[in-house]
C-alpha cells in the first residue's frame, strides 16, 4: 500500500502505470530496429554479444597488438605510395607548363 502526497492511501498504480507505458513502448521500438537489421529481438541482441563477447575473449591480446601492428605498417606504406604519387602527380603539371 502507498501513500500519495495528500496523505491518502493508494495502490501505486496511478504512478506506476505510466512508467511501465514507457518500458513497454521503448521496448517495442528497440524489437523493430532490432528486427530491420536482421536480430531477433531484445533477446537475439543479447546472444549476438554473448558469442561476440565469447569470440573476442578467445583472442590472445599479443595476436590482436600484432594484427594492429600489422594494419599500421600497412596504413604508412599506403600514405608513402600517395605522397609519392602526389608528388609525381605535382611534377607531371610543372612538366606541362
Amino acid at each position: 500500500m502507498w501513500f500519495a502526497f495528500d496523505g491518502e492511501k493508494t495502490d501505486g498504480r496511478e504512478e506506476i502505470l505510466p512508467q511501465l507505458k514507457a518500458i513497454l513502448e521503448f521496448a517495442d521500438g528497440l524489437e523493430q530496429r532490432l528486427s530491420v537489421d536482421g536480430i531477433q529481438g531484445i533477446g537475439g541482441a543479447l546472444g549476438l554479444y554473448r558469442r561476440l563477447k565469447e569470440l573476442l575473449d578467445a583472442l590472445p591480446t599479443a595476436d590482436i597488438a600484432r594484427r594492429k601492428a600489422e594494419v599500421e605498417g600497412v596504413q604508412r606504406w599506403l600514405e608513402d605510395i600517395a605522397r609519392g604519387l602526389e608528388e609525381l602527380q605535382r611534377l607531371k603539371s610543372v612538366m606541362r607548363s
